[in-house]
């Protein structure tokens, strides 16, 4: 499958989760309170950990295969389905003590629901880090749009009859399952297999280096929660979770897309020899194209429209949520660093770049002991330049890719954010004391004007991968 029928494959099962993500965030934030939220997000952080053993890096381990045999295939549901059935065993027995540190009783609950999923889970796994190394793109947008769909049907309905935050817990689970079921239907010469003590030697070797660094970035993400809840409340928690809502819907969404087509194919370049600069560069000037404009222009209107998706209740992730979006622009360039570095199998280098970058988010975050939740969120920035600089410097090392690459692919984008930031600010200005909804229309339309007209008069590399990846736009961004 080629790289835009892919993109377009991918691009519309991402279109159909988001909706769905979209319906479910804005019921569950009305049906919920930001207490019984902020419990799940807590409960999420931790076992996401787990899930992160749970693979133990074996998708990263078939990926930088020069060849994927049965024996490998056999290795890695083994290596899976020891991890995941150990951890189930360990969430159980820890859901007590953490819902104790928290001061919240319903996360031991939650923790035995999430647990039910790492007993099911091994048994796909291994068929879903097949598809994605042969490029199945249009079979994991299925399994995408399943898994969505049926974690929303089952989390709303119960959610609906009072089954507060565990309702989320049994949306993930029937997901899982569904999930399950499909990539059985998808490889059934492949979905039993005996467990193998081969190749486990060096797919333990490989994947521990993995794993720890996977660890140490979803350190990186859940911080925030785990932190929070500790030094302030699970209120705070669920006012930084929605805070970053917008940022998860839509910019984040948007990096899933890339990253699910980058990694796998960006593994096959290198297999076949290609040099990995030119294909950073022209990654980074795509992606932050896309990216950056749409976090500056949603920093323009985040407050009022995250009040306007998630109701008046979430008054603090309002004012939280411009500067989230403004600090992903700063991260924006180096989102693939990850991905490539695995890709070209240097684990070391993403543990390096992980801890240094971690360590800073940790720092910052520890001072929320001290400073309210806003002065914390302002001193993020100095941890998203770290972020930055700790990745950028192992692409320069492992890539020759430094600073310079990284600054021009990313400049004509940074002229994009001025295109669109510019005219929404005079908006802003004039259009204020309009209603809600008709003031946020008006900026969404005359961002989306600019960032068009940008487009068109410039030659960033972004307008001709659009045109290759839906040739009907050809009427709106050709050329004056």
């Amino acid at each position: 499958m080629s790289v835009h029928r892919a993109l377009r494959v991918t691009t519309m099962a991402s279109a159909i989760n988001l909706m769905l993500a979209v319906l479910s965030a804005v019921l569950l934030a009305r049906w919920l309170t930001p207490a019984e939220i902020g419990v799940f997000s807590v409960a999420v952080s931790v076992t996401a950990f787990t899930h992160i053993l749970r693979e133990f890096g074996v998708p990263q381990y078939f990926l930088q295969l020069k060849e994927l045999t049965r024996d490998h295939l056999r290795a890695g549901f083994t290596a899976m389905l020891l991890m995941s059935w150990s951890l189930a065993a360990l969430l159980v027995l820890i859901a007590a003590p953490i819902s104790a540190f928290y001061r919240e009783p319903s996360i031991a609950e939650v923790f035995y629901v999430l647990a039910l999923s790492f007993v099911i889970l091994p048994f796909g796994s291994h068929v879903l880090s097949q598809l994605k190394r042969d490029l199945a793109f249009e079979k994991v947008a299925w399994l995408g749009i399943a898994n969505t769909a049926v974690q929303t049907t089952v989390t709303l309905a119960l959610a609906w009859h009072g089954h507060s935050s565990v309702s989320m817990a049994w949306g993930t689970f029937a997901g899982n399952v569904a999930n399950v079921l499909l990539l059985w239907a998808f490889r059934p010469d492949v979905a039993w297999l005996r467990p193998t003590t081969q190749h486990l030697r060096s797919l333990f070797g490989f994947g521990g280096t993995v794993g720890s660094a996977s660890l140490l970035a979803q350190l990186g993400t859940a911080a925030p929660d785990l932190v929070l809840g500790r030094t302030q409340s699970v209120v705070e928690v669920a006012q930084f979770s929605r805070a970053g809502g917008l940022l998860n819907m839509l910019v984040a969404r948007i990096d899933t897309i890339l990253l699910q087509v980058f990694a796998p194919v960006f593994a096959q370049r290198l297999r076949e020899g290609q040099a990995a600069a030119p294909l950073l560069a022209h990654t980074i000037r795509v992606h932050t194209g896309l990216v950056m404009p749409l976090t500056c222009g949603l920093a323009v209107i985040g407050g009022p429209l995250t009040l306007l998706v998630f109701g008046p209740q979430w008054q603090v992730a309002s004012q939280l949520a411009p500067l989230l979006l403004l600090y992903a622009a700063v991260v924006a360039p180096v989102t693939f660093a990850s991905s490539a570095l695995a890709a070209g199998g240097h684990v070391q280098a993403m543990l390096r770049a992980n801890l240094w970058s971690n360590g800073s988010l940790i720092l910052v975050l520890l001072s929320s002991a001290w400073l309210s939740l806003t002065e914390m969120v302002l001193l993020l920035l100095l941890a998203k330049f770290a972020h930055a600089a700790a990745w950028q410097v192992e692409l320069r090392r492992h890539f020759g890719f430094d600073w310079r690459g990284t600054l021009a692919a990313s400049l004509p984008s940074a002229w994009l954010c001025l295109w669109v930031m510019i005219p929404m600010l005079l908006v802003q200005l004039f259009a204020r004391d309009l209603p809600q909804v008709g003031y946020l229309a008006i900026q969404c339309l005359v961002g989306s004007a600019a960032f068009v007209l940008a487009l068109r008069r410039s030659q960033h590399p972004l307008r001709a991968e659009l045109l290759r990846l839906a040739p009907p736009l050809k009427w709106l961004l050709a050329k004056p």
